[in-house]
């Protein structure tokens, strides 16, 4: 690890065999009848080499009683200040255990007398300051401060800077990672604070390479895999659930930090070095994703398919937070390039699926919260209505996102849910109606602004023919879904569009009885007969139009049966009303 002198080489001259060390067992022994911090603090920093000390301060720390671990900690750092420049630093610390003179479980202690220390301010941190920047002399901080001042190809201890900045981090995770003690996790929150303290929120820190490196590296420590699984998502929660716009630069920067360390960047230095270094032995995880990963809690160590999503508020909202990026997306300043790449983008939309409910319930409030919400020239509904647009439209029908067809499974559900509410009468202040509303003509705008593309891709506009008729079998207020009654209702609300026209001519089984929705037999049906002789679906029938039928038409032809009752029947006129105000106002901004 790069130390605040550029050296954290590990000097080991004792001769002790790496198996059954005897310097362990003599230590344990006299730690037992010598449990004084000062004196064993003493014992650790008199060893005479890097490996010693480690060994000593591993079976000392872990042999002590818990409630004299933080002065053992204390005397050690106040008697060996440079300890994580050297003999205490993680690349050092994981060389002897890959060596064979520590075991995985002096490690942890180590890291986790460290992470201890830290926390409860026993390691001295000074300012100082750095080339247009501010640093200070703990080690860690090194990791994106001194990485800032090399050239990529510039030799380091043998490696291209920018491997040995990769390699940094790597080592920092593998060493804090073997540890899953609470002090650890207090620490990945208190160290990723510490940095976004020091170097990213801070106005006074004017090196902009610091602050995407140092945004970069705490994305790292708190979505780490080996880190508790709801971290992530509540720290950053803490400190920017009231500040969106805080987080939606976090996480610009971060993603501007990850190229230097990205498998692609570094394959590049390697050919410009001239050796045979692998890119992905040193490459770190894009941090979008990783934060992605991080709100379903899947960076943890538990395997997925045994553990559900993560359902709570911090999570809910950093999946919100993190669909809303995809909608807007930031251009990094160092490529030139959307936030929102593919592989973000795929990301994300896995994040937004298993937390469908939290993120539509968000961006379906008709709420008017101020005239100029986050600072735009639109209210929150209006902004909702036009960010959650632009995810759609980034995904409902992409051919190079995988879980397009989820994403409209949601849009489908989440409807069908709100219409359900709204028959049951239990609707205060009409909510669901809104809702029904707004992400309705939400869904409509998207289409409305990718409908050329969809026009000119075939696959896409099967899956928009499909949807459409989901969407209207979704807000179908039928007691039953029988072929005949729905061919009818289908029939009338498409009229003799090539829609409407395939529905009556189909004679197979139209409805799926488990999901209420078209059978893949239909779907082939309506794929093929829907757009007859090459003519393509805009054509005949315009996306939008179908759209339209398929929800607010429907609810105003429903309105006028009297069978419904007067109450369902203003639900459902309190639904047309809504989407004219929604949609007429996408329509001509």
């Amino acid at each position: 690890m790069l130390s605040a002198d550029g050296g954290g080489s590990v000097t080991a001259t004792s001769q002790t065999s790496p198996v059954d060390h005897g310097l362990s067992a003599q230590i344990a022994s006299q730690v037992a009848t010598q449990v004084t911090p000062q004196s064993e603090a003493q014992r650790v920093t008199s060893q005479t080499d890097d490996r010693a000390k480690a060994q000593a301060f591993a079976t000392a720390y872990n042999a002590a009683p818990a409630d004299q671990r933080e002065a053992l900690v204390r005397e050690v750092f106040a008697k060996d200040p440079e300890a994580l420049n050297g003999w205490l630093n993680p690349e050092s610390v994981n060389t002897l255990v890959k060596d064979g003179w520590l075991t995985d479980n002096e490690r942890a202690g180590l890291a986790e007398a460290v992470a201890l220390g830290f926390n409860k301010g026993a390691i001295p941190i000074e300012p100082g300051q750095a080339a247009y920047s501010i640093t200070t002399s703990l080690a860690f901080d090194q990791i994106p401060v001194q990485n800032t001042g090399l050239a990529p190809h510039q030799e380091v201890d043998g490696l291209p800077a920018a491997y040995q900045y990769a390699d940094n981090i790597n080592q920092f995770l593998e060493f804090f990672g073997s540890s899953p003690s609470p002090e650890v996790a207090a620490f990945r929150e208190n160290y990723a604070n510490h940095l976004i303290d020091t170097y990213v929120d801070n106005p006074k820190q004017q090196n902009y390479d610091v602050r995407d490196a140092a945004a970069h590296f705490a994305t790292q420590i708190l979505a780490d895999r080996a880190a508790p699984r709801e971290l992530a998502s509540q720290v950053l929660f803490d400190r920017y659930g009231a500040n969106p716009e805080g987080f939606r630069a976090f996480a610009q920067y971060a993603a501007q930090g990850g190229l230097y360390t990205s498998e692609p960047y570094l394959q590049g230095i390697t050919e410009m070095w001239g050796g045979d270094e692998q890119a992905s032995r040193y490459a770190i995880d894009d941090p979008v994703i990783a934060l992605a990963q991080a709100a379903d809690g899947y960076r943890g160590n538990v395997p997925t398919h045994l553990v559900p999503p993560l359902a709570t508020e911090a999570s809910n909202w950093l999946a919100t937070e993190l669909t809303g990026l995809i909608a807007n997306p930031p251009e990094l300043s160092n490529t030139h390039e959307s936030l929102a790449t593919t592989e973000r983008t795929q990301a994300i939309t896995g994040a937004f699926v298993s937390h469908a409910d939290a993120v539509l319930d968000h961006f379906t409030n008709p709420d008017v919260e101020s005239e100029h919400y986050r600072d735009t020239d639109m209210n929150q509904w209006q902004y909702n209505l036009d960010t959650f647009s632009g995810f759609l439209q980034r995904t409902m029908f992409a051919s190079d996102v995988i879980g397009g067809a989820a994403v409209r499974d949601k849009v489908l559900d989440y409807i069908g849910d709100q219409r359900a509410i709204v028959e049951s009468g239990t609707n205060p202040g009409n909510l669901s109606e809104q809702r029904i509303a707004l992400l309705s003509a939400t869904t409509v705008e998207a289409v409305r602004n990718i409908q050329s593309d969809i026009a000119a891709e075939k696959a896409e506009r099967e899956e928009l023919i499909g949807f459409t008729v989901d969407l209207a079998l979704t807000a179908l207020p039928l007691p039953s879904k029988a072929n005949d009654a729905v061919t009818g209702a289908l029939g009338q609300l498409f009229g003799a569009g090539p829609i409407g026209t395939a529905v009556k001519d189909f004679s197979g089984q139209l409805v799926d009885a488990g999901t209420g929705r078209l059978t893949d037999e239909a779907k082939a049906w309506l794929t093929e007969h829907a757009t007859p002789s090459e003519a393509q679906l805009l054509d005949a029938y315009t996306a939008q139009d179908g759209l339209t039928a398929a929800t607010v038409t429907l609810y105003e032809q429903q309105s006028r049966n009297p069978a419904i009752g007067p109450e369902l029947a203003d639900d459902y006129q309190d639904i047309v009303s809504a989407y004219n105000i929604y949609n007429n106002w996408a329509d001509t901004r």
